[in-house]
């Protein structure tokens, strides 16, 4: 008999699995703006080549960083889902991935913000300000604070996640050997008509 998954479980590979389709659909987004050149204009002039000289000259390691931040978003979206199918299946790979990938995305949106706020904002506001006719620096501030804010939902997700998944009553329902008698069992269970057909 194939041992009944409990809700907990069941919810956080739903959610994790989510979580990995939104992250993916972000990488999708940033790698798309990544390899397109950015194009700015104000007041039908193209400021766009004077915009990234003034990006690259000030933002240590500028294009590096961007295509690094989607690469990884890439791979935590894939191991988001990979950690749900685990969860939702009730295995010891899904826990400890789930956890692994939860700690990578702390330290991936603790990164990205202090980027952000150390040297993309000023950066920005800087060439925002001194274009002419106009003061746009206040923009850098709009997106710095959509970033921080993203990165927020992120860590309470993680953090969330990560509390429920070293909670005692998770750890027996994973680590306990009559939970691993029960993956065996289910295992048999599964190779039994296998072994019938033959």
């Amino acid at each position: 008999m194939a041992r009944s998954r409990p809700t907990l479980f069941v919810a956080l590979g739903i959610l994790n699995i989510l979580m990995g389709v939104l992250l993916l659909f972000c990488g999708v987004c940033g790698g798309l703006q990544a390899v397109s050149k950015e194009q700015l204009t104000v007041n039908n002039r193209d400021v766009s080549q004077e915009y990234r000289d003034h990006m690259n000259s000030k933002v240590p390691a500028y294009t590096p960083f961007k295509i690094g931040d989607v690469a990884l978003r890439c791979l935590l979206a894939l191991g988001f889902v990979a950690a749900g199918i685990g969860l939702w299946t009730v295995s010891r790979w899904g826990h400890i991935l789930a956890l692994l990938f939860a700690a990578l995305a702390v330290f991936h949106q603790a990164l990205v913000v202090l980027w952000q706020v150390v040297f993309i904002r000023p950066a920005r506001t800087e060439f925002l300000s001194r274009l002419p006719f106009m003061d746009l620096g206040f923009l850098a501030g709009i997106e710095t604070i959509i970033v921080v804010g993203w990165a927020a939902l992120i860590l309470l997700y993680c953090l969330g996640l990560g509390i429920a998944l070293v909670l005692p009553s998770t750890f027996r329902a994973v680590w306990s050997p009559r939970a691993a008698e029960s993956e065996s069992d289910e295992e048999d269970e599964e190779d039994r008509p296998r072994r019938r057909r033959r």
